[in-house]
């Protein structure tokens, strides 16, 4: 959607004041979803070690990915918080 949004702006007469906010609402998600990235690298890689130890600690490996479960929870979450954000500030002509 943002990307349509994007090449679209013109065309649905899109105001600098909302471009201003999309960009605001962008530049805030990156900032959250590079942390959340590095977070769930070191999960993932917390979890690969664990998995490939012989033998594999059942227990301690499903903790571990409940965390990493738990981090592409929250980058998935905080994408769709950031489509939302950004299809509330169109008018309903732009959406």
């Amino acid at each position: 959607m943002l990307d349509l949004v994007m090449q679209n702006q013109q065309e649905i007469g899109l105001q600098e004041g909302q471009r201003d906010a999309i960009r605001q609402e962008i530049q805030k998600a990156q900032s959250f979803f590079l942390d959340w990235q590095w977070k769930l690298a070191g999960e993932v890689e917390k979890l690969k070690k664990l998995v490939d130890a012989a033998p594999i600690d059942e227990v301690r490996a499903l903790e571990q990915v409940d965390k990493v479960l738990a981090a592409e929870r929250e980058i998935k979450r905080a994408q769709l918080a950031l489509l939302i954000h950004i299809k509330n500030l169109l008018t309903d002509r732009q959406r």
